[in-house]
């Protein structure tokens, strides 16, 4: 007769290390990840699910006519001081705005007061910064012209890549 404590260890061997291999081959997410910031593509951008203005949508385009991946973020991601490292794990860059209706302009576009910035998650480089109070059109080509003016327009090596 097997001693108890010997019983006890034998049952529970079999769905412990069951658990620890369903673990071992499951790869690692979230703050813990260990993807480096090396491993995503130069194209890639973090973009809020909690703007959708029409200055945001007209951003969101300008990006993806250039090529860029748009990788979903909600707000919470970006609060200070937290989660850097999984941004710089999921993107290179992110979008953020700062948008308020102002008036209408005379061809009927929507006008704003706005901040947009585009930034490196890793490092904080901030390669296009624009703010100032101007018409849907004329924000949206601005910001396209700044992407192009920073080099952040053209496709690199590692787009082309699969």
């Amino acid at each position: 007769m097997i001693a108890r404590p010997a019983r006890i260890a034998a049952a529970l061997f079999v769905p412990i290390a069951a658990l620890l291999s369903a673990c071992a081959s499951h790869p690692p997410t979230g703050p813990g990840d260990t993807r480096s910031s090396a491993d995503v593509p130069d194209r890639s951008i973090l973009v809020s699910d909690k703007h959708s203005s029409a200055l945001a949508q007209g951003l969101r385009h300008a990006l993806s006519q250039r090529g860029w991946h748009l990788v979903r973020y909600r707000g919470d991601l970006t609060h200070p001081g937290r989660h850097y490292r999984a941004m710089a794990q999921r993107a290179k860059y992110r979008l953020t705005l700062t948008d308020t209706p102002v008036s209408a302009c005379r061809d009927g576009d929507p006008g704003y007061r706005y901040r947009i910035a585009v930034i490196q998650n890793d490092g904080g480089n901030v390669p296009v910064t624009l703010s100032g109070a101007a018409c849907l059109s004329t924000i949206v080509q601005d910001f396209a012209s700044a992407l192009d003016r920073n080099g952040l327009a053209r496709a690199s090596r590692q787009d082309d890549l699969p």
